[in-house]
């Protein structure tokens, strides 16, 4: 049940005493790592050993520098990617928006056209009234209803009849001859 004794006792870090303990000296044969390959420090040869950790020091800062370089230009063009689509949005929003607004005064002006014909339509259909045309026909033209006065009635006598006439002579000879056969015949 127990399975951690001191789990109950830890209340606090304040308490952790291993942060006071005191750090264990090290010891001149250890094991150093300073690049790829292991190098054991014996004591000697400490001028060989900075200068090439100075070396491996300056590589290190050479290539920090190289991928620092390499990440601001890189972050660079992706701010001006990101600022160039943020902008074409923006313009994009710009433009739909004007455009928007010349749809819809096109649209009111089309409605005040409409509403213009259909009343200049009202006009012309009560000018152009039965009424409105009997009127002006009597006052400026001076035209009167029909009476039996002005009705003059033409008699034709029954024997007149008229006969159109053409002319054959354009014809060819197989036309004529046909015609000729059917006039034997009739």
């Amino acid at each position: 049940m127990a399975a951690n004794p001191n789990r109950y006792n830890r209340t606090s870090e304040a308490y952790d005493f291993s942060l006071f303990e005191g750090k264990e000296l090290v010891d001149k044969y250890t094991v150093h790592r300073k690049s790829k390959d292991l190098s054991i420090g014996t004591g000697k040869d400490a001028d060989s050993e900075r200068e090439q950790s100075k070396a491996q020091v300056y590589r290190i800062k050479k290539q920090r520098t190289r991928a620092r370089t390499l990440r601001v230009v890189v972050s660079c063009f992706l701010l001006v990617v990101a600022l160039g689509a943020t902008g074409s949005i923006i313009f994009n929003q710009v433009r739909l928006t004007e455009l928007t607004e010349e749809i819809d005064a096109a649209a009111q002006q089309l409605e005040e056209s409409k509403s213009i014909y259909t009343q200049l339509q009202m006009r012309v259909n009560a000018n152009l009234s039965l009424a409105t045309v009997e009127s002006y026909a009597k006052a400026n033209l001076g035209m009167r209803k029909i009476d039996q006065s002005q009705l003059a009635f033409v008699e034709l006598s029954k024997g007149d009849k008229g006969e159109v006439v053409q002319d054959n002579s354009g014809n060819n000879f197989f036309v004529n001859l046909w015609e000729s056969i059917k006039n034997f015949l009739s």
